[in-house]
């Protein structure tokens, strides 16, 4: 039986994923892929980070020639830390180091004000924001349980 799946893995860290701009060109033929696969709106795996990066990795095989199929079933196989090294952290180097105090003291006030009123983000907006800004929210929900 002959392999026909397509190796579309990552090198080195110009080959990596840029998961936010991924996200952001979904298109209809995708969602309906997505769902037809999870059976679960591609909305609806925000939630789950983990499963979501796996949806996100099932586009990229897609696009790059895979058939549902398999790349549903490479995506699915892939172990944890593999699948994680896909991606691109998406420091682009623009903003100020994490370690920043005054970054930190920023994120967190900012976390502060989300939970404090209550926003809801869509899926862009939440991608916009940095993986500080993403820990710091989250940080702050798991306080108010």
């Amino acid at each position: 039986m002959t392999d026909t799946t397509t190796d579309l893995s990552v090198e080195d860290a110009s080959d990596k994923i840029d998961l936010t701009e991924l996200s952001r060109s979904i298109t209809g033929f995708d969602q309906v892929a997505v769902r037809t696969r999870v059976h679960d709106r591609l909305e609806n795996l925000m939630d789950d980070g983990l499963m979501f990066m796996r949806v996100m990795y099932f586009v990229h095989l897609r696009r790059n020639g895979s058939k549902d199929a398999d790349a549903f079933n490479q995506a699915m196989a892939l172990p944890l830390s593999e699948l994680t090294e896909l991606f691109d952290a998406g420091d682009d180097g623009e903003e100020e180091s994490p370690e920043s105090e005054a970054v930190q003291e920023r994120d967190r006030e900012y976390a502060e004000f989300i939970m404090g009123t209550g926003l809801k983000y869509t899926l862009d907006e939440y991608l916009a924001l940095t993986v500080q800004q993403r820990a710091y929210i989250i940080d702050a929900a798991n306080k108010t349980r």
